[in-house]
């Protein structure tokens, strides 16, 4: 029962939020954290976003799609401090290519 609801749970959050999230603990230091990968569904599997998890937050690490990010990384997480504006407005981009200049 506890599987099922993990995948009813993580289907609801890629359908509501357009992201699929993939978990895991990796050694960072002398200490576990998690890591979080993120892939939108609209976007091709290798562009995706690596948050690592601490006490003090969440973090963007680098791959090379936030490579390419720069202006959107300072807009949205280091001025706002803004993880869901910064997801949203990524999703927003990855739609209008998708949907008016295919």
């Amino acid at each position: 029962l506890f599987r099922e609801k993990v995948k009813e749970f993580r289907t609801a959050v890629r359908d509501l939020f357009g992201y699929t999230i993939e978990m895991e603990a990796v050694k960072e230091g002398s200490s576990l954290v998690m890591r979080y990968r993120l892939v939108s569904t609209l976007s091709p599997s290798t562009q995706d976003l690596v948050f690592l998890g601490s006490a003090d937050g969440l973090r963007l690490i680098e791959t090379p799609w936030s490579q390419s990010l720069g202006r959107e990384i300072d807009t949205f997480l280091v001025k706002c401090h803004c993880i869901p504006a910064f997801t949203a407005y990524l999703t927003g981009q990855l739609f209008e290519g998708q949907t008016f200049h295919a």
